[in-house]
């Protein structure tokens, strides 16, 4: 029986909230999805996250991001507001891209690490895909995860 615990904020508290309640509700054997931009996750929340994996549960991250976050293809001079903080960034996106898809692939990068390392799988997706090409992509990691 699938339960949906709901929206979620980016602020730390309400992460490891949720997975303080998933830990105790998600019993041996069950399928845990977080979807997440994980642009706002500090390590410590990652690791709050990677826990899941633990007590024989599958656990699949599903990075979702917009196509703007991705490929940040914005030209010239932009300002940027955080959908879920309260950060505003001017900057030139032209001057800075190739530095922000770095930090973005080591980012990502990081979290898929983490997840791997206790037997879970990180999906990447983007708001612009085939949805049923994600739901498969994501079941093809739950599947990879209960090995």
């Amino acid at each position: 029986r699938g339960r949906r615990l709901g929206y979620l904020r980016g602020d730390h508290e309400s992460v490891q909230s949720c997975v303080r309640l998933l830990s105790r509700q998600a019993r041996r054997g069950s399928i845990v999805v977080w979807f997440s931009d994980l642009l706002e996750l500090d390590e410590q929340d990652v690791r709050a996250v990677v826990s899941l994996a633990s007590g024989a549960r599958a656990l699949v991250v599903v990075q979702v991001l917009d196509p703007r976050e991705r490929d940040l293809s914005f030209r010239g001079t932009v300002r940027l507001r955080s959908i879920e903080g309260r950060a505003l960034v001017s900057t030139d996106a032209d001057a800075v891209r190739a530095s922000y898809l770095q930090k973005l692939e080591e980012l990502t990068g990081r979290s898929e690490r983490a997840v791997e390392s206790e037997g879970g799988r990180l999906v990447r997706a983007c708001t612009s895909d085939d949805p049923v090409q994600v739901v498969r992509s994501v079941l093809e990691a739950i599947a990879g995860a209960r090995r």
